[in-house]
C-alpha cells in the first residue's frame, strides 16, 4: 500500500504508477488514479457595498524531493561458498527531482558480515537522474547451507533543505555448499582490460577458477556462453588438466563485443565442465559482469600499451627466495609503438625525472619492495611492438626474507612514443602472494641407523620448529612402503619458536636393504589454507644381526690377542688333522 499527499496547484490529469524492480525493469500502471478539479466554493451575495478585490494566492511550488533505489547488482563471485568473501556492487539512481546529499549505504551485519572496512559506503551527492556505483566485501559465515540469502541495504539521504529520507532494500547473493568428497568450481576476481570495455575493440577478460570443494576436479573445460562477448580467436574454450581442492587457476580470455551493443552492465554466462575423481561430470554457470563504455569515435589512432597477463614461477612466493616474473606487454591500439621503457616499480627519480637504471635507494623510489630484480635492472627496452603485437619480458627477482606473508602490489609504469614522435606514459598494478613457510626440522630422535627385517622397532619422530615464528601445525604422519607402520599419525598442534614434539611410532622392516620413510607435516599457512611439508627419512634394514664369536675379550676381534688366539686355532686344527692322518690318535 502506497499512501501520497497531492500537492497543491496540479492541473487535473490522470496519472500513472510506475514500478522499477532492483535490476532496472520497470512495469507501469497506467491511469492508476484521477486528479480532479477542487470543489468550488460558494459566492456571497451581493452587497450594496462593494467587496474589495483579493489578491490572488500564489501558485504553490510542486513538492521536489531525491528519490534512491537500487537499480541494479552484481556479486563476485556469484555464488559464494561458506567462510568465503564476496563483492557486491549496487548502482543507486536517484529517480528524484532535486539532487540527493550525505548519502549513507548501510549493508546490515547478519549472514554476511562487512569484510575489510566499515559497512557504511557514503556518498557525498547525486544529482536528479544520475547514478554511482558502490561496492563492498561481504565474508559469508559458515554455518550456511545451499541457497539464496538475502542482504539488507540501507539508503539513507537528505535533500538540499536538510529533510532525511531513509529506505531498505535487499539484494539476494546465491550459496553454494559443496558436496563432501566432489570438487565444485566456482569463478571469482573477475575483471577486463581495458575497463569499461570500448565496443568493436579487443580486450582481454581474466578470472580466477576455484576450486571450493574437498575433491579433484579433473579434465575441466571453461567456456564463453550467452553474453555480449564472442572469442576473437578459437572457439572460446579453455582446458585445465586438474584443480586440486582448494586449488585456483587464472584464466585469461581474449573477447570482443559488437560496436552496436549499449553502454552499461552486461552479464557474461560461463560454463564450466569438469570431472570428479570417480569420473562422474558435472557442469555449472557462472556469471560474470562486463562493463561497456561508449563507442570513441573520431579519436587519433594511437599505440596503447597494458599488460595483457602476468604471472610468477612458483605462483606463491617464499620470503628469501628467488622467483621469475612474467609479464606480457600487449600494444591493443592501432598504431605501433617505439623506444618503449618499461619498470618494474615507479622507477621515477626523487625529482620526478625520466626512467633510471642503477639509482641507488634515496636516489630512486623504486615501489618495489619487498621485491628487488637479480642480475639485471627493474628497467626494460623493447625497440619497437605493432599494433595488436605481444610480447612476453621475464624478470629474476627475490623476495625480502624478512618480509611477512600478504598481498603485495607492485607498481609498473610503461613510457613510449608513437612514430610522430609523440610520448605517452601509463601505469599499472601488478599483485604477487607472498606466503612465509615455517622452518621445521625432522630427524629420529634418538638415531637409528641400522634395523633387522622382520623385528619390530621404535621409531620416535622428533618435528622441531626452528624458526622466529608459530608454526601452526595440525598433525604429522609417516608413510612407507619398505616398513608397516603403527601409530604413525598424531595431532601436534602449533609450535612455539624453539619447541619440538615427538610422534611414537612402531615399525616392521618387510626386507632388507634401504627402507624409505615419508614424514609429512600437515599445516596451516598466513591465508588459512592447508598445506604440507614433506621430508624422506632412510634406513638401512640388515637381513639380521651379524654373529657374536664365543668367548670374545673385551680387547674385540681387531686387537693384538684375538689375531693371536686366532692364529693358535688354526694351528691346533692342522696339528689334529696330521694326527688323525699318522694314526696316532686325537684327544
Amino acid at each position: 500500500m502506497l499512501m501520497a499527499i497531492v500537492p497543491a496547484g496540479l492541473s487535473p490529469r490522470n496519472c500513472n504508477v510506475i514500478v522499477t524492480n532492483p535490476d532496472g525493469k520497470e512495469d507501469t500502471l497506467s491511469d492508476a488514479f484521477e486528479i480532479e478539479e477542487p470543489t468550488p466554493t460558494t459566492t456571497p451575495p451581493p452587497t450594496s457595498t462593494p467587496l474589495p478585490t483579493s489578491t490572488p494566492l500564489p501558485t504553490p511550488t510542486p513538492f521536489k524531493r531525491p528519490l534512491l533505489f537500487i537499480k541494479s547488482f552484481s556479486t563476485n563471485p556469484s555464488s559464494v561458498p561458506p567462510g568465503e568473501s564476496v563483492v557486491v556492487t549496487l548502482k543507486i539512481r536517484n529517480m528524484g527531482d532535486t539532487r540527493a546529499e550525505n548519502i549513507r549505504v548501510t549493508f546490515v551485519g547478519g549472514t554476511f558480515v562487512p569484510q575489510g572496512a566499515s559497512g557504511t559506503q557514503v556518498v557525498s551527492e547525486l544529482g536528479s537522474g544520475s547514478q554511482t556505483t558502490v561496492n563492498q566485501s561481504l565474508i559469508l559465515s559458515r554455518e550456511v547451507s545451499t541457497g539464496v540469502y538475502q542482504q539488507q541495504v540501507v539508503l539513507e539521504y537528505e535533500d538540499p533543505n536538510g529533510t532525511v529520507y531513509s529506505s531498505t532494500e535487499a539484494v539476494s547473493i546465491p550459496v553454494t555448499v559443496p558436496e563432501p568428497g566432489l570438487p565444485q568450481l566456482i569463478i571469482r576476481d573477475a575483471r577486463s582490460n581495458p575497463d569499461p570495455i570500448v565496443p568493436g575493440q579487443p580486450f582481454s577478460l581474466t578470472f580466477t577458477l576455484h576450486n571450493v570443494g574437498d575433491g579433484a576436479a579433473k579434465n575441466v573445460l571453461v567456456s564463453m556462453k550467452e553474453g555480449p562477448a564472442i572469442a576473437v580467436t578459437g572457439g572460446g574454450t579453455q582446458s585445465v588438466e586438474m584443480l586440486g581442492d582448494h586449488g585456483m587457476k587464472e584464466i585469461t580470455q581474449e573477447l570482443i563485443i559488437s560496436e552496436s551493443t549499449r553502454q552499461g552492465s552486461h552479464r557474461q554466462v560461463i560454463s564450466i565442465q569438469y570431472q570428479d575423481e570417480e569420473g562422474d561430470l558435472h557442469t555449472t554457470e557462472q556469471r560474470v559482469g562486463l562493463a561497456v563504455g561508449g563507442l570513441k569515435r573520431g579519436l587519433k589512432v594511437r599505440p596503447q600499451l597494458t599488460i595483457a597477463s602476468y604471472r610468477s614461477e612458483p605462483k606463491s612466493l617464499i620470503p628469501g627466495e628467488p622467483f621469475n616474473l612474467y609479464v606480457d606487454l600487449t600494444n591493443i591500439g592501432e598504431a605501433p609503438a617505439q623506444g618503449i621503457q618499461l619498470a618494474l616499480g615507479s622507477g621515477l627519480s626523487a625529482t620526478g625525472g625520466k626512467l633510471v637504471e642503477g639509482a641507488s635507494e634515496k636516489e630512486t623510489d623504486l615501489g618495489l619492495a619487498p621485491f628487488a630484480p637479480l642480475g639485471t635492472s627493474n628497467v626494460k627496452f623493447i625497440p619497437h611492438l605493432g599494433a595488436q603485437e605481444r610480447k612476453t619480458l621475464v624478470q629474476r627477482m627475490i623476495v625480502d626474507g624478512k618480509v611477512q606473508s600478504g598481498v603485495y602490489a607492485m607498481e609498473v609504469i610503461f613510457e613510449y612514443q608513437d612514430e610522430d614522435g609523440v610520448d605517452y606514459t601509463s601505469g599499472e598494478l601488478l599483485s604477487l602472494q607472498v606466503i612465509r613457510q615455517p622452518h621445521l626440522q625432522i630427524e629420529i630422535h634418538p638415531s637409528i641407523t641400522e634395523v633387522v627385517a622382520g623385528e619390530s622397532f621404535a621409531m620416535p619422530v622428533e618435528i622441531i620448529n626452528v624458526g622466529q615464528e608459530t608454526a601452526n601445525v595440525s598433525t604429522m604422519e609417516l608413510r612407507s612402503l619398505d616398513l608397516e607402520i603403527r601409530d604413525g599419525k598424531a595431532f601436534i598442534g602449533p609450535l612455539e619458536p624453539g619447541s619440538s614434539d615427538l610422534l611414537r611410532a612402531q615399525a616392521v622392516a618387510r626386507q632388507s636393504g634401504e627402507a624409505i620413510t615419508q614424514v609429512i607435516i600437515h599445516y596451516l599457512d598466513d591465508f588459512g589454507h592447508q598445506q604440507q611439508v614433506i621430508q624422506e627419512l632412510r634406513l638401512q634394514v640388515r637381513s639380521s644381526l651379524p654373529p657374536t664369536p664365543t668367548g670374545t675379550s673385551q680387547a674385540g676381534p681387531s686387537s693384538p690377542e684375538s689375531e693371536l688366539r686366532v692364529r693358535l686355532s688354526t694351528l691346533d686344527k692342522i696339528m689334529r688333522l696330521l694326527k688323525a692322518l699318522l694314526g696316532l690318535g686325537v684327544e
